[in-house]
């Protein structure tokens, strides 16, 4: 059954590759969402919803359903740079939600792959900003963060489990 997990990346692999060659690198996950023609924008919600529904079937934490509860913050709002106030807010508390919940969740699952996992994620975030910062070298940092951890937690439950 664990191996559901990996519907998870294979479905994120599949959408972010189809993007790529069709419209190109963009800064973000969600940045996709605009790129999308209007017929097509029904594949970022879609795709994250088949990414998340493994990891709640399989796991039903509570930890895990947090994450994907704030998942949909992000699905809910996917136009985040056309809006102020609440809604651009909701979609950033989603973001840093999920990755937050979902990295907790490993933790309390299994306490040391979860402390090691979570450091490992913080450690690569802060040689991103910290090679972005230097020399600038690294493109698209909020891209790479979030496929590292939307691919990271998947792995990470498929050992666990």
């Amino acid at each position: 059954m664990n191996h559901l997990f990996l519907l998870s990346i294979l479905v994120l692999a599949v959408y972010l590759i189809w993007v790529r060659i069709k419209y190109g690198m963009t800064h973000s996950i969600s940045a996709t969402y605009p790129e999308l023609a209007k017929a097509e924008k029904w594949l970022f919600g879609t795709m994250w919803v088949v990414y998340a529904a493994p990891l709640v079937l399989i796991t039903t934490d509570k930890w895990i359903i947090a994450a994907v509860l704030m998942l949909a913050l992000v699905i809910a709002n996917p136009n985040f740079w056309d809006k102020e106030g609440a809604e651009d807010d909701l979609h950033f508390i989603g973001s840093y939600g999920t990755i937050a919940f979902g990295f907790t969740a490993i933790v309390f699952m299994d306490f040391w792959v979860g402390i090691v996992a979570t450091s490992v994620f913080a450690l690569i975030c802060i040689a991103i900003f910290l090679n972005l910062w230097k020399f600038e070298k690294i493109k698209n940092e909020t891209y790479w963060q979030e496929v590292i951890a939307a691919t990271a937690i998947p792995i990470l439950l498929f050992f666990i489990y």
